[in-house]
């Protein structure tokens, strides 16, 4: 048994940690990124961590092999935040960090206002400059984009070097699940790919949650599993560490033949169920939710041949297509 663990999931901070910003908590997200008390607050519970001794083997976790896999943050990215309006406010004291960070970016690439201006096509003060929000098109928005791209990639190779040369970790490290040709430009040049799937994921609504009945079989060209080919690093590693088809669609047992078929044709390196059980009730002999495999007879009854299927009886497909992509245009791409 191997262990994938990330290192930031939803923590939420509190005034005992001693930071500022502990009342904004559905913002940790995008903040860990940028805000440098949150920072040092992971890098802390990062040594705790490492530095804890299994006491069945006697070695400290940053020494164990078994936990093969360590994710600096469970999708986490500048670009998802922006994309998803997440940032569109972030409160009187992450959001003037932002815009300060991202200013200092523009100062630095464009030197005066009259030089950002001209290339905006528009009147704008350094020091003065507020982020575009999502939907809105422009050079401005390419130039939010590749700030973002360089903050991204600056805490995830901090977070990633702290962990392996200051605290000795000897596992594989992703900085989290890549979105799309951008994330894939992030995280490039961590040790392996990491990204998820979901085919039909709820829609939480305020009148109530929705999943939509479709077989993915009917989608041959656009489905979960093409689009993560856009993801993937050529001479990368790539693994899927998140997938499901969730309950209660009528279609849900398609997920491991299909999921493990064309893992071993893309040459997959690992895949990875979301979840077994996450619940605290062991003996309940249910479907309990939307995610939850283990009391799902017909996916349950499909794992040891999917795992036949990933690890024996499926071979790669002979060849490939590369996309020639450089980060440039992939962050270019994304705005």
């Amino acid at each position: 048994i191997y262990i994938d663990f990330d290192l930031f999931t939803d923590r939420r901070f509190t005034p005992l940690d001693g930071t500022a910003g502990s009342h904004w908590n559905r913002l940790y997200k995008a903040a860990i990124m940028f805000d440098p008390e949150l920072r040092a607050l992971q890098k802390e519970f990062a040594r705790q961590f490492m530095e804890h001794r299994n006491p069945y083997t006697g070695l400290k976790y940053c020494d164990e092999p078994a936990l093969a896999i360590v994710g600096v943050a469970n999708e986490t990215s500048m670009y998802y935040q922006w994309n998803s309006k997440a940032i569109d406010d972030l409160g009187p004291y992450f959001g003037p960090q932002l815009d300060r960070l991202f200013n200092d970016y523009l100062a630095k690439t464009y030197g005066d206002s009259e030089t950002l201006s001209a290339a905006w096509g528009r009147a704008e003060e350094l020091g003065k400059v507020k982020r575009p929000k999502y939907g809105e098109k422009g050079k401005h928005v390419n130039d939010f984009l590749h700030f973002a791209w360089q903050l991204e990639r600056d805490y995830f190779s901090d977070i990633c070097s702290y962990l392996k040369h200051d605290l000795g970790y000897k596992g594989c490290v992703s900085g989290s699940m890549a979105f799309g040709l951008y994330g894939a430009a992030v995280n490039r040049d961590f040790d392996f790919i990491d990204m998820h799937a979901y085919w039909n994921h709820p829609t939480y609504l305020p009148s109530g949650h929705k999943v939509n009945n479709l077989p993915i079989a009917n989608k041959p060209a656009l489905n979960s599993f093409e689009m993560l080919s856009v993801g993937r690093v050529r001479g990368k590693p790539f693994a899927v560490t998140e997938i499901n088809h969730p309950f209660p669609s009528y279609y849900d047992a398609e997920m491991i033949p299909l999921s493990a078929a064309y893992a071993a044709n893309q040459d997959w390196d690992a895949v990875v169920f979301f979840d077994f059980h996450a619940s605290t009730n062991w003996h309940s002999p249910r479907i309990r939710n939307y995610f939850e495999i283990d009391g799902h007879p017909a996916k349950t009854i499909q794992l040891l041949a999917g795992s036949a299927a990933f690890l024996r009886d499926v071979p790669p497909a002979p060849g490939y297509q590369v996309l020639s992509v450089n980060p440039k245009d992939a962050v270019d791409i994304a705005a």
